[in-house]
């Protein structure tokens, strides 16, 4: 049986949790911390890897949501410096038939051992200067707000800070909103914990499950595309 131990996420978690913010060097630039490089390089890649095969085994229960990308575990700082170890793994799941489009169901796992599961859509920087997709994307993103949340999901707002809302809280949303040029990022999530060993079939179970609902608010999204 398939258990979310299978996936050895608990190795990705630790990576994330012992050097997440660590300055990262390409080895052979590393000089007296070459070994030391060489022990991230090789811990991020097979934790990479582990991520992989864990979406791609998400994905194969969904007929219509393949594996699209994974985020790698360094990422340049600001002003183009040496690598800097991300804090963790970034998952887009797609339905084949709109790979080209910026929406997604997306997994993250994070070094506070949890596994977070939401819809995105982004903005692609490559059409960040076309007035009329980006109209349609504030549009798919405020459409998320008509949708009545499962019980444990919440609608995401990012703005400056980032701030959660249950139902109740959507019209102050709208409300603020209503006459600015530039609407926040809405997003709908859930947070899933990994840390039961003994509930390992639950934890696993709960992910399909969330994985499924929001696959279902993916393509009601998509219907305004």
């Amino acid at each position: 049986m398939t258990t979310i131990q299978s996936f050895e996420l608990n190795r990705i978690v630790s990576f994330f949790q012992r050097y997440k913010g660590t300055n990262y060097i390409k080895p052979e630039k590393a000089g007296k911390d070459k070994e030391t490089m060489l022990k991230i390089f090789s811990e991020g890649r097979n934790a990479r890897y582990k991520a992989i095969y864990f979406a791609k085994f998400i994905s194969k229960e969904f007929t219509d949501l393949n594996f699209y990308k994974c985020s790698f575990w360094q990422r340049m700082n600001g002003k183009g410096n040496p690598y800097i170890v991300a804090n963790h793994f970034w998952i887009q799941l797609k339905n084949p038939d709109w790979n080209d489009l910026p929406q997604s169901v997306s997994l993250s796992i994070l070094p506070d051992n949890t596994i977070d599961i939401r819809v995105d859509i982004h903005q692609q920087d490559k059409r960040l200067n076309n007035q009329e997709f980006n109209k349609k994307v504030l549009d798919q993103q405020f459409h998320l707000l008509d949708i009545q949340l499962e019980e444990h999901f919440e609608f995401r707002i990012r703005e400056e800070d980032y701030q959660t809302y249950r139902n109740d809280g959507i019209n102050a949303i709208l409300t603020k909103y209503k006459n600015c040029k530039i609407k926040p990022l809405v997003q709908v999530g859930t947070t899933i914990s990994l840390c039961s060993d003994e509930d390992s079939n639950r934890v696993y179970d709960e992910i399909l499950s969330s994985v499924h609902i929001v696959r279902d608010y993916y393509n009601y999204i998509m219907t305004f595309n």
